[in-house]
């Protein structure tokens, strides 16, 4: 077998009605369940976490002591080609936030909704969000040339884009966020309000309304996150000038960006993030 999917499913196909996972009752007689049962559950929860988002490369964790839920939460995580990252009850608090903190946990499991999970909800929302990729333990490639002439003729950070900019209200402070709007060329004119033709804008008209976003009067395409991650967002329009970024998170939900802080000038823009290398575990393309 090539892996411990695959293994698995052989397992299921070659012994299915055969007793697999036996787990003791309060009488003292154990309880079994079949392969077959097992890897029906897998393949709901392995449905459910891919609803939350969780594919290649992520970290889904588990606190909890042995029992049948930590091998389907197994099973199902590996199915997605995720990482599976479980923690035994007894640990101390300031591990488990280390585990989290440190292989990225973007769902977290718990046997007994302890304190302990409560207290890691707000790690893992901040795995969750966009902003994990400046996390110390994360190293990411930065593409600075484009924000510099001739380069930014052609290089300079498109709509779609991840930029890497210092944070406009905190000093000191940096951000990864998705471009989603540029404003127009210095003394260029993008658009015209409509009903009043004659006084062209130089700038880019946006709109959020409930969860979707209009640029122009056209609303845009967020496919690239999921339903769950999209903020309910009250009606208001906002202008983009020139040399100015609208970013947002792509974990709406939590995300600080230009809802909260404005635009952002292109003086603060650092880059574009194109590259994660560390750790090897998460090396890819940003997208």
């Amino acid at each position: 077998m090539d892996n411990l999917v695959s293994l698995w499913e052989n397992a299921v196909k070659r012994f299915g009605d055969n007793p697999y996972i036996g787990t003791r009752s309060p009488s003292g007689a154990y309880v079994w369940v079949t392969y077959r049962d097992v890897d029906e559950r897998v393949a709901r929860l392995r449905s459910g976490l891919s609803r939350l988002g969780v594919g290649l490369g992520d970290a889904v964790g588990i606190i909890a002591n042995n029992r049948l839920e930590w091998v389907i939460a197994a099973f199902a995580t590996y199915g997605l080609g995720a990482r599976y990252v479980p923690m035994y009850e007894s640990e101390l608090m300031t591990v488990c936030k280390y585990i989290v903190t440190d292989s990225a946990v973007k769902v977290l499991g718990d046997d007994t909704l302890r304190t302990i999970a409560r207290e890691l909800v707000e790690t893992v929302r901040k795995n969750v969000t966009i902003d994990w990729t400046l996390r110390e333990n994360v190293r990411i490639l930065v593409f600075k040339l484009g924000q510099h002439w001739p380069f930014s003729l052609v290089l300079a950070p498109d709509t779609g884009d991840i930029v890497v900019f210092d944070s406009p209200d905190d000093r000191g402070k940096r951000y990864v966020k998705r471009v989603i709007v540029v404003g127009p060329e210095e003394g260029g004119t993008n658009t015209v309000r409509a009903g009043n033709e004659a006084e062209p804008e130089n700038a880019v008209r946006l709109r959020l309304r409930e969860t979707a976003i209009y640029v122009n009067d056209r609303r845009i395409d967020q496919a690239y996150i999921s339903e769950e991650a999209l903020s309910n967002e009250p009606d208001r329009e906002i202008l983009v000038g020139p040399d100015e970024y609208f970013v947002m998170g792509d974990n709406r939900n939590i995300s600080k960006d230009s809802r909260n802080f404005g635009t952002v000038s292109g003086d603060l823009v650092i880059g574009q993030a194109l590259l994660r290398f560390w750790p090897l575990s998460r090396f890819g393309l940003i997208k």
